[in-house]
């Protein structure tokens, strides 16, 4: 399909070769300016009916067709990346030589019955000091995707030889990496329309769908003259509803430079935490294991509030009814017990990130 300057230069090489009696073609003069015109008209034409044509083709491709409208558009689909955590190599009593953990020592969590064991493995030498009991280094999933997005003290084994290591632990996880699966058809398909309709840089979807192609960013908020006029906020949030590194935020700054309108003033920021502690108590059916139920109210809760986004969401708040609404909608709960004082709803500035931090659930029946 020509281009907008392909065009316009055909036009005025017609001319030419018609004998033309008009010769000033320069961008000033007004024949130029009435070619300009033109040419922009039909560039527009070519592009709707471009555009309409790779829209009902990408409604309808999967897998492998999906990916080859997606170069023709030049967005690639988001591909799985691996989880990274900080693990603890312990020793039950203090050492009296320096031990070495060599880069690549594996971990692996507990296999069961159909339950083959995750792997990682460590980034770089690392040293256990004399007299110490503990250290930390972090490690990588090997296997891409969100299986390596193990839970806090999961049981694991050195799954290679350390002398004098007797353990290793994963205690939180703090400043790692959750890992990412590959994008899928569905929402591939959401993101490569939203990218055909943000075309014409400077629009609110193009910086958001131009922060969205960044491997590792979960969600993006944008706010127009944020900063007063000409300036573009742009507020990410990283893969498991957390806080953007600073070399997240510098990636996705270095994205948008590239192809921001030179005049607007855009700034890629961290969202502010707000780090919400709920108490719930619960009362469960007969049948039910208490413990279990709450673990899943638990869950439910802390994915339900996490799942909220920058600024809470469509209604910038939560309600204790939502809570409610949550953990009744798990099996086994029957009714919510109100505490002796009831928790409050929280409604947040457009700018706060909730994040779940204490869930405390308490079962009876």
């Amino acid at each position: 399909m020509p281009t907008f300057q392909q065009i316009l230069a055909s036009m005025i090489q017609w001319l030419q070769n018609a004998g033309s009696k008009l010769t000033d073609f320069t961008p000033t003069s007004i024949v130029g300016q009435i070619l300009s015109a033109i040419a922009s008209v039909i560039d527009q034409i070519y592009y709707a009916i471009q555009n309409a044509q790779n829209q009902a083709n990408i409604s309808t491709a999967s897998g492998a067709g999906l990916d080859a409208k997606g170069a023709d558009v030049g967005v690639p689909r988001k591909q799985a990346t691996p989880a990274r955590w900080y693990f603890t190599f312990i020793k039950n009593q203090a050492s009296s030589q320096q031990i070495t953990i060599p880069q690549g020592t594996i971990i692996t969590t507990i296999p069961g019955p159909n339950q083959p064991p995750i792997t990682f493995a460590t980034d770089t030498n690392t040293y256990l000091p004399v007299g110490t009991l503990s250290v930390t280094v972090s490690a990588t999933c090997q296997t891409p995707g969100s299986i390596g997005n193990i839970a806090p003290n999961t049981p694991l084994l050195v799954g290679s030889a350390v002398p004098g290591i007797d353990g290793v632990q994963l205690q939180s996880l703090a400043n790692g990496t959750y890992g990412t699966d590959t994008e899928t058809d569905d929402a591939y398909r959401q993101r490569l329309l939203a990218a055909l309709a943000s075309k014409a840089q400077g629009t609110l979807t193009w910086y958001q769908q131009t922060a969205l192609s960044v491997v590792g960013v979960q969600s993006v908020k944008v706010v127009p003259q944020g900063r007063g006029p000409g300036t573009v906020d742009i507020y990410i949030v990283g893969i498991g509803n957390t806080l953007p590194s600073p070399a997240l935020i510098g990636q996705v700054q270095s994205t948008i430079d590239a192809g921001r309108i030179i005049t607007d003033d855009a700034k890629v920021f961290s969202p502010t935490p707000y780090t919400i502690n709920q108490t719930i108590n619960i009362k469960v059916a007969q049948g039910y294991d208490l413990t279990q139920t709450a673990n899943q109210v638990q869950q439910a809760i802390t994915n339900y509030i996490n799942g909220l986004g920058i600024g809470g969401g469509s209604l910038g708040a939560l309600y204790q009814a939502q809570v409610n609404a949550v953990a009744l909608s798990v099996p086994g709960v029957v009714n919510i017990l109100q505490p002796a004082t009831p928790q409050p709803d929280i409604t947040f500035n457009p700018f706060q990130l909730p994040q779940a931090g204490t869930v405390t659930v308490n079962a009876s029946y």
